[in-house]
C-alpha cells in the first residue's frame, strides 16, 4: 500500500513539474510573423489553459493522496496503540507466569519434604509393628500375660 501511495505521489509531482515547465515557456520567442503570432498565441493560450486544467486535476489527485496518507497514519497510530496494549498484557502475563513458576517450585519442595516425612513415618510404623509382632509372638509362646504387662511393655498407647 505504501508503494502505491509513493508511486502516486511521484506521478503527481512529475505532472506538476511538467505543467509548470510548459507554463513558463515564453510565448514571444516563437513568433514568426504578425498573423502567425496571434494564432500561435491562441494555441499557446489553449495549451496553457489545458495545462492549468491538468494542474487542477493533479492538485485534486494530490489532495486525495494526502487524505489517504492521513487515514493510513491514523490507522498506524491506532494499531500502535493496540500493539502497546498487547505488549503490556504480555509483560503482565510473563510476570504472572514467573510468579506461578516460583510457587510451583516451592510446592515441589514441600512435596519432597512431605514424602520424606511420610517415608520416615512408614518406617516408624513398620518398626513398631515389628516390635508388636515380636511381643505378641513371645506372649503367645509364654502363655497369657496380663493386660498391665502389655501396657507397660509398649512404647505408645
Amino acid at each position: 500500500m505504501n508503494r502505491t501511495i509513493s508511486k502516486k505521489l511521484i506521478s503527481v509531482f512529475l505532472s506538476v513539474i511538467l505543467v509548470i515547465a510548459f507554463c513558463v515557456v515564453p510565448v514571444s520567442d516563437y513568433r514568426t510573423s504578425e498573423g502567425d503570432s496571434v494564432a500561435e498565441a491562441q494555441t499557446y493560450q489553449e495549451q496553457i489553459d489545458d495545462k492549468k486544467d491538468e494542474l487542477g486535476d493533479v492538485k485534486a489527485e494530490q489532495k486525495e493522496v494526502q487524505n489517504e496518507l492521513s487515514k493510513v497514519a491514523d490507522d498506524i497510530k491506532d494499531l500502535q496503540a493496540s500493539v502497546d496494549s498487547i505488549n503490556n498484557q504480555i509483560a503482565k502475563t510473563t510476570q504472572d507466569i514467573e510468579a506461578t513458576e516460583v510457587k510451583i517450585a516451592d510446592k515441589k519442595d514441600e512435596i519432597k519434604a512431605k514424602k520424606k516425612e511420610i517415608k520416615k513415618k512408614q518406617e516408624e510404623i513398620q518398626s513398631q509393628e515389628s516390635g508388636l509382632n515380636q511381643r505378641l509372638v513371645v506372649m503367645y509362646k509364654n502363655g497369657s500375660i496380663g493386660f498391665f504387662d502389655v501396657l507397660m511393655g509398649s512404647n505408645s498407647i
